[in-house]
This record gives structure tokens, C-alpha cells and sequence, in this order.
């Protein structure tokens, strides 16, 4: 089988278990759709970075399950650093989100796969965290592979995007998950998310799993 109908095939049994979730195909499994070519040759049309997939995260068990193909790098450029993590959105001004983070921060089950020759290869995902003491300088941070594939969301920054005080869903919180231990090659890769908690402190907030470059904090 060639690895064109493999990769069909596993885009194919993604889109049906996430129908038979009871959930759109098109949110959870993007680009499983079919196109006919002048030569009538079949291809599949996946999508590409960045990543913006609906994801709730008031309940357990939600999950997001998407293929995405990775293109060649830019002309000159060795590396990319992209951000696999959260976006939710909440009211400019508004505390209930960071507090409802800071007494329950997110967990979930993360993981990245890179499609080769019909088989999925595990890429491990690392998180990092300051082990400088206060007032120390400059600061100096620990690179560890998160344990067992669970991954706690941390604060990156805050989005307001100059919305006037109140605007419900003028500001973003974006939270990191994790970051990928291997250069961006070309390829056609898989990543995994599922809820792992009820929070029902997020049910009211509208949230998204992004895999983005990296922006710098405003």
C-alpha cells in the first residue's frame, strides 16, 4: 500500500471516530476531504500552520484530532519556533479567567506524531520551567519531556488588541502546553489533545488548540 492510501486510510478512520463522537469532522479532523486532480489521480488537501482548532475545556474527554502537513521552510531560514498551545478568549478587563486559571490550570493529554512510510513516529514534547532564584540574573530555565504525554497549561501572555474596557471577547489568554524537541522538517505530522478535567469555571469561555509561531508579549 502506498503511503498516500495509508495516510488516506488513517485520515479516513480519524473523520468517521470523530462523527461517531457526535462531533463535525471538519472541526476535530481538518483536511480529510477528497479533490480530483486533472489526471484523476486522488489527493488529500491538509492543512497547514497555523493551527486554530475549537476546543472546550469546561469538560473531560473532549478531544482534537487533526493531520496537518508541515511545509519547507522559508528561503534562509534554519528553524521555526511555533507555540503548541491554548487561546481563549474572555471580556477586556475581566478577572473570572485569570482567576479560574489560577485555581485550576488546565491539564491535558498532548501528543505529536510524524507520518513516515504509513507508520506514526512518536516526536517527544518538552515543557520548561525557571530554576533561578529570585532576583537572580539571568534567569536560567529546565527543559524536561512532559511526563507520561500530560501537559499543564501555563501563562505566555495577554492579548487586550487595544479593546476598550468591558468588550466581551476583546482580549485572548494564551497559554503554552509544550514545545517540540526536533527541527520543523517537511512532512505530514499528528497531534492528539483530550481534556482531561471537568472545569466548569471555563464552560462559559470560547477556546481554541493553536499550534502558531511564537509572538512576543504585549
Amino acid at each position: 500500500m502506498t503511503t498516500f492510501l495509508k495516510i488516506l486510510r488513517r485520515l479516513t478512520m480519524i473523520a468517521a471516530a470523530v462523527a461517531g463522537a457526535g462531533r463535525s469532522p471538519e472541526i476535530n479532523a481538518q483536511g480529510a476531504n477528497m479533490t480530483l486532480t486533472a489526471s484523476n489521480e486522488q489527493s488529500v488537501k491538509l492543512p497547514r500552520p497555523p493551527l486554530k482548532i475549537p476546543m472546550p475545556l469546561g469538560k473531560a474527554g473532549y478531544k482534537v484530532d487533526v493531520m496537518f502537513e508541515v511545509p519547507r521552510l522559508p528561503r534562509r531560514a534554519t528553524h521555526l519556533s511555533h507555540l503548541i498551545g491554548l487561546r481563549i478568549l474572555f471580556t477586556t478587563g475581566d478577572l473570572s479567567l485569570r482567576d479560574a486559571l489560577e485555581a485550576h490550570p488546565v491539564k491535558v493529554r498532548l501528543s505529536l506524531h510524524r507520518i513516515e512510510d504509513g507508520k506514526e513516529v512518536r516526536i517527544p514534547l518538552f515543557d520548561s520551567k525557571r530554576v533561578s532564584g529570585f532576583g537572580e540574573y539571568p534567569y536560567r530555565y529546565e527543559t524536561f519531556e512532559i511526563p507520561e504525554g500530560i501537559a499543564t497549561a501555563s501563562g505566555y501572555y495577554a492579548d487586550h488588541s487595544g479593546a476598550p474596557e468591558g468588550t466581551p471577547n476583546g482580549s485572548t489568554r494564551v497559554l503554552n502546553l509544550a514545545h517540540a524537541s526536533t527541527a520543523v522538517t517537511p512532512g505530514v505530522d499528528r497531534f492528539q489533545v483530550e481534556t482531561l478535567e471537568d472545569i466548569p469555571a471555563l464552560s462559559g469561555f470560547t477556546s481554541f488548540f493553536v499550534y502558531e509561531k511564537y509572538l512576543k508579549a504585549k
